[in-house]
């Protein structure tokens, strides 16, 4: 629904009888009445999760094609395995523009990129990973 039509919906109490309404109220319930935050472990906030991240995943896809005319799966890829994004650029200079996009979006939803977390690779793409199962092929040839 969007977070501005729900705290415009809240007052009047329309959204009590929605899908998104009854979902935050369970929400709610399960973490002691608290309206901010989700209880980490329960299956039903993974789901909770995930519904919140593949709408920020659209916007930030929508806003990108808009305006900076970047077409997801031409321009760029961008995955996401639970909480972890996997950005893959063709141009440089569009690196910055993904990440502010993401950021900002995610933000909307009270979410952050741990910048901690970045790593970067070089094209091509080769990991410590990649770089180990070389090594381990090369003694194994070798022997």
């Amino acid at each position: 629904m969007g977070k501005s039509e729900v705290k415009e919906n809240l007052k009047s109490k329309s959204i009590d009888p929605t899908f998104a309404g009854r979902f935050d109220k369970l929400m709610q319930n399960i973490n002691y009445a608290e309206i901010n935050g989700i209880i980490i472990g329960s299956e039903l906030s993974r789901i909770f999760a995930e519904i919140v991240l593949q709408a920020a995943d659209k916007k930030i896809e929508q806003t990108l094609e808009a305006k900076h005319s970047l077409k997801n799966k031409v321009d760029y890829e961008m995955f996401r395995y639970v909480d972890d994004y996997f950005i893959f650029y063709n141009e440089e200079n569009d690196r910055k523009t993904i990440i502010e996009i993401a950021q900002h979006t995610l933000k909307e939803y009270k979410l952050y990129l741990n910048s901690a977390k970045e790593i970067e690779y070089e094209k091509p793409l080769i990991t410590d990973m990649t770089i180990a199962k070389e090594r381990i092929s090369t003694l194994l040839e070798k022997s």
